[in-house]
């Protein structure tokens, strides 16, 4: 079950992958949709059967206060309540052309590293230095070489455990351009 956190103190608004799905579900065929999720759990938030579920993974215990001065910071929040969800009732294909960026495989966790001498996302620093070299009318098959690319020079200065993964709707293909202008 994926989500998104907004600042709200004691009770924080989520945003879950359902709802997102729910509004994709709206947009007509023909409109490119872009979604990057810098975040753990992205969850499935494009074509989906309404009954598909999604398993909890535990990220074990965390020290909080042993982490706050290491130049590698955990990027994920826990939450128990989430370790059990009914199954969604909203499913379906989208007619639009959406492409989801997520910057980790659902049982992994985003990172940061201390890349150029400055704490850093991963995946927002991969993103914008792939963006930088194949350019934002690259198709979204050569973009997501070039993220691949990039993700594996990384890998050989850290032991990164993070898999990018680009998802495709039925009605998309790789060679749609990351951005199209009118």
């Amino acid at each position: 079950m994926g989500g998104e956190v907004f600042e709200g103190g004691e009770n924080p608004s989520v945003l879950r992958d359902v709802e997102v799905h729910q509004a994709l579900m709206t947009v007509p065929s023909g409109v490119q949709v872009t979604i990057i999720v810098d975040a753990c759990h992205a969850g499935k938030m494009l074509d989906r059967a309404s009954d598909e579920t999604f398993p909890y993974f535990s990220r074990g215990h965390v020290d909080y206060d042993k982490l706050r001065a290491h130049p590698v910071l955990p990027r994920f929040l826990d939450w128990p309540q989430w370790k059990a969800q009914p199954p969604s009732s909203s499913g379906g294909m989208l007619k639009c052309q959406a492409a989801l960026w997520s910057a980790c495989l659902q049982n992994q966790f985003c990172v940061e590293l201390p890349i150029d001498e400055r704490s850093r996302g991963v995946f927002t620093y991969i993103m914008l230095r792939s963006l930088t070299k194949a350019g934002l009318h690259a198709s979204l098959g050569r973009l997501f070489e070039e993220v691949t690319e990039t993700q594996a020079d990384l890998r050989s200065r850290w032991r990164l455990h993070q898999d990018f993964q680009l998802h495709l709707c039925r009605a998309c293909t790789e060679q749609r351009p990351f951005l199209r202008l009118p």
